[in-house]
């Protein structure tokens, strides 16, 4: 196997970008003309068919190709094995929880039990879907890749996945650190293997739930000398929970109200990552992959977390999922994803602000299919609604075909453009942040300068005050020069 260059050499400079998931849509010429991506990410449960050789004309062409190691689909199916009990529990959290957060020390016994019933049925699923097996990615390294999704253990995501947060469960910082330390020492020895006949990047996967835990597992990595890692964000993004309170250095810290912890929790790993990292070496790790960070906002709030180190990748499905459910993403007024009745909304009630994005995938859309703002407007004024609902948008309703870019079609010709536009779009958009983060890195003051204005724009822009308060206390966790301020910007 020849070996690979695939690692960038160190520079001052931060080299952020987005890796799409490599199918056939996204491989298109048309594709890579409007939104040119600097690399991709593979399953390598998808290598099939004629993937296998669109695989190997990227590697050989010099895109960044990181092959994943498939255990996403696996977390997917042990919650769906575990979602009978998980729905049990979420419906006793719920008769405690009455409008506040949940603390452990409110728990009654037969919750207690419950929340540890689940957990070991998490472990034995664990057991039953991978036994002792070996993570072989001979199959992935054959394809010669710039980086593999290497040694992951998904016990954190399940638990998160199924509604258990690390504080309810007896140990649970104690069990995952020891968990992190057995990661680390089965990848050293697979690098140690590796590095003989390949040069790309071995990503370790870390487990973390919040500060505590990822500052263990960074001090772990970092006591092993494990120069490239990767945490999975794509369970932190899907989560819904609230909380009023977070947990650093073993305290739990009151928050002044209810937080979505989607965004919290990110900043909270991301610090506590790093500076378990730091504790340890002096130097900071080589590079980093983001598994499943997709919301746009925090992109550049996790890249600020994660600075010292230099080459960061960062991938996600959510482009395709969310266009699919009629969500775009903006740049202006802020980094949002919007959903198409809230666009649709928005250009009936004030025909003089389009949708006037300027990728080729609307404008190409546009031809084909113009808006009729004017009717839209009529439509408004007749109707006087508070808001376009999604039948408005669906065959038959009055903004189907005033609206076309919105519009949710069954099948056809135009459902199959919208797809393949709107999933462009998405990507486009994702490219024009990462771009962003590369002209203004020139040092961190800079950096965190030009990140401090996205932040600004999505507060004074958002409609959700919770989130809106989330994402400034993420960007506050990770701008914080030491824990200490960490502790004073939440309290």
């Amino acid at each position: 196997m020849p070996r690979s260059s695939s690692i960038p050499a160190e520079g001052k400079n931060l080299n952020a970008f987005f890796t799409v998931n490599l199918r056939g849509e996204t491989t298109t010429q048309t594709f890579d003309e409007i939104v040119h991506p600097r690399g991709f990410l593979i399953s390598s449960d998808y290598l099939k068919g004629a993937l296998i050789k669109t695989t190997r004309q990227k590697i050989s062409s010099g895109s960044h190709v990181i092959i994943d190691n498939g255990n996403f689909d696996e977390i997917g199916k042990i919650s769906t094995d575990l979602s009978q009990p998980a729905e049990e529990l979420k419906k006793n959290f719920l008769r405690l929880k009455k409008k506040k957060s949940i603390h452990e020390e409110d728990f009654p016994p037969e919750l207690r039990d419950q929340i540890t019933d689940i957990s070991k049925s998490i472990e034995k699923e664990i057991l039953d879907h991978f036994g002792n097996k070996k993570l072989d990615l001979s199959g992935s390294l054959a394809y010669n890749p710039s980086g593999v999704i290497g040694i992951e253990d998904i016990t954190a995501a399940l638990w998160l996945r199924l509604g258990l947060e690390i504080q309810y469960i007896p140990n649970g910082r104690e069990a995952l650190r020891k968990k992190n330390e057995t990661v680390c020492e089965t990848a050293v020895t697979e690098i140690g293997t590796l590095k003989k006949s390949w040069n790309g990047r071995y990503l370790t996967v870390a487990s973390a739930l919040d500060y505590d835990s990822a500052f263990d597992a960074g001090s772990a990595f970092a006591s092993r000398e494990i120069e490239h890692a990767a945490i999975g964000f794509g369970a932190f993004m899907s989560d819904d929970s609230f909380q009023d309170y977070v947990i650093i250095n073993g305290k739990r810290i009151d928050l002044p109200s209810l937080a979505p912890m989607r965004y919290l929790r990110c900043a909270l790993v991301v610090r506590g990552f790093w500076d378990g990292y730091n504790s340890q070496k002096k130097t900071s790790l080589k590079s980093f992959h983001f598994l499943g960070l997709g919301t746009p906002v925090m992109i550049p709030i996790l890249a600020l977390g994660a600075y010292s180190t230099k080459f960061q990748t960062y991938d996600a499905t959510s482009p395709f999922k969310d266009a699919f459910q009629g969500i775009l993403y903006t740049l202006e007024p802020a980094y949002f994803k919007r959903r198409a009745t809230s666009i649709a909304f928005g250009l009936a009630s004030n025909p003089t602000a389009p949708w006037s994005c300027p990728c080729k995938f609307c404008k190409d859309f546009e031809k084909q299919y113009p808006m009729d703002y004017k009717k839209g407007y009529e439509w408004y004024k007749s109707k006087k609604p508070s808001k376009v609902e999604m039948k408005d948008l669906h065959p038959g309703g009055s903004l189907f075909d005033v609206y076309p870019f919105l519009s949710e079609p069954e099948s056809g010709s135009r459902r199959k453009m919208i797809n393949l536009c709107r999933m462009g779009h998405n990507h486009w958009i994702y490219e024009r942040i990462f771009e962003g983060l590369r002209d203004n890195n020139s040092n961190r003051d800079s950096f965190e300068k030009h990140v401090e204005g996205i932040v600004n724009r999505y507060l004074q822009n958002s409609k959700w005050d919770q989130a809106a308060h989330s994402v400034k206390l993420a960007f506050e966790i990770v701008k914080a020069e030491s824990v200490n301020d960490v502790l004073k910007s939440i309290g």
